[in-house]
């Protein structure tokens, strides 16, 4: 089953010759509304689609340490999502590609913060990066 946000997610992140339309405001609101009832694999998701409009909007260190703390919060919930071919091609589009931009010891130096900057100071962050 794929849930509303993933859709909405996709339909942004779809190459195109445009950029994603959904706002990072959007994104932010859809992953609380899913914390509300109780789903965090799909808040963790959201924060996934969050890094990859970062990415998208050239806000690489962000997309990074969010993208890596999004990825450590749904491996933490055994939520894989590797057999999406279409959710996969996007990441290595947006976060691959933004990993790709920067020197080597400053992508592997945000995602270790990423990876341990935890659940809540990644909700945190990314509440302030929708806000920038």
């Amino acid at each position: 089953m794929i849930s509303v946000g993933e859709v909405g997610s996709a339909r942004t992140l779809v190459p195109t010759s445009t950029p994603p339309t959904r706002s990072v405001r959007d994104t932010i609101t859809i992953g609380e509304a899913a914390l509300d009832y109780g789903n965090v694999a799909e808040a963790a998701l959201e924060l996934e689609a969050l890094a990859m409009a970062l990415a998208a909007q050239g806000r690489r260190e962000e997309a990074v340490r969010l993208g890596a703390a999004a990825a450590i919060r749904m491996a933490d919930l055994g939520f894989d999502t590797s057999g999406v071919a279409w959710w996969s091609q996007l990441k290595e589009r947006f976060l691959g590609s933004a990993v790709a931009a920067l020197d080597e010891p400053v992508a592997t130096a945000l995602a270790a913060a990423g990876r341990a900057m935890g659940w809540d100071a990644a909700r945190v962050e990314a509440l302030a990066a929708s806000r920038r």
